[in-house]
């Protein structure tokens, strides 16, 4: 059994470094707002469907349509479908309020997610697809294990990585300080998942 540790932190990318998250994280609203239209279309047609068939569908059209989308990870764009995909999904099952609605540049919060394949993180700087350079990072991942993701989003103004990090459940972390906030989710009988907010 093993645990999935969050540890956030903050970012400083360079103009060029910036300019691409802002890219990524319009053609991840791109692409979930297009699931989110394009879902509701499926259905009507008396088709069945899947996240992974809606993304087949943008990717046979992505090309031709949305070709600058091949500027940033896939994951960006394959993400925001299944994020899409998981709000039908619960608006389905009557465990959210109301249909899912678009995302809005400026109001919406920017994220993207990027899988651990093509990340490389050496001390203080984190390398992602993509970019030819690598980003300054404010301090160094704090628990060790094997690098399962990366989320990067804005929060006031500033930017901020979350690495998710899979560790041998046994794992314990040298010290907590007063103002660190650890949480434990019951994932089941086989899996446990433990976030650390700081």
């Amino acid at each position: 059994m093993s645990l999935i540790l969050s540890h956030k932190i903050r970012i400083q990318p360079n103009n060029v470094q910036e300019t691409y998250f802002k890219k990524a994280c319009g053609c991840r609203r791109l692409a979930y707002n297009w699931a989110v239209a394009t879902i509701p279309k499926i259905y009507a047609a008396g088709e069945k469907t899947s996240k992974y068939d809606i993304s087949k569908r943008f990717n046979a059209i992505k090309k031709e349509n949305y070709s600058y989308v091949f500027e940033v990870s896939k994951w960006s764009v394959q993400m925001g479908i299944f994020d899409a995909w998981e709000s039908y999904i619960k608006f389905w099952k009557k465990t959210s309020k109301g249909h899912p609605k678009f995302k809005k540049k400026g109001k919406s919060r920017d994220s993207f997610y990027i899988g651990s394949i093509g990340i490389k993180v050496d001390k203080r700087r984190l390398k992602i697809p993509k970019l030819s350079s690598s980003i300054k990072m404010s301090q160094e991942i704090r628990f060790p294990g094997k690098l399962i993701s990366v989320t990067i989003g804005k929060d006031d103004n500033k930017w901020y990585a979350t690495f998710s990090i899979e560790v041998d459940k046994t794992y314990k972390y040298p010290h907590t300080c007063k103002n660190q906030a650890v949480c434990g989710i019951d994932m089941g009988l086989t899996n446990l998942m433990i976030v650390s907010d700081g």
